[in-house]
């Protein structure tokens, strides 16, 4: 049963459409952590499955990650992130995992 919860919220956000990534986004006040998390979902879901389904590319994620700057990461706090992620679709559990600064550096 868990399996099927998580694979709904990810099947869900992988065939979202641009518009729909550009209303949840907009909603970050913050434009370093709108442009984490775009960048964070440009990653996840914009892989070859998403070309395999014949998914138009999304554009307006690939956008959003052209603007990424690694200075940004010194003002978004992993809470925040955390927050944002789960605010625009991603499990509670994947957001905090997702959040999280890996061990290697980002």
């Amino acid at each position: 049963m868990p399996y099927t919860i998580v694979k709904n919220w990810r099947w869900k956000l992988q065939i979202r459409r641009c518009a729909t990534w550009k209303k949840y986004l907009e909603r970050i006040e913050d434009e370093a952590l709108r442009i984490k998390v775009a960048c964070i979902a440009w990653y996840d879901f914009s892989g070859f499955k998403h070309q395999d389904w014949g998914l138009p590319p999304n554009d307006y994620l690939r956008m959003m990650q052209a603007k990424y700057d690694w200075y940004m990461d010194e003002y978004i706090n992993e809470k925040d992130l955390e927050d944002a992620l789960f605010m625009v679709g991603y499990s509670r559990l994947e957001a905090k995992k997702r959040s999280v600064e890996p061990k290697n550096g980002r």
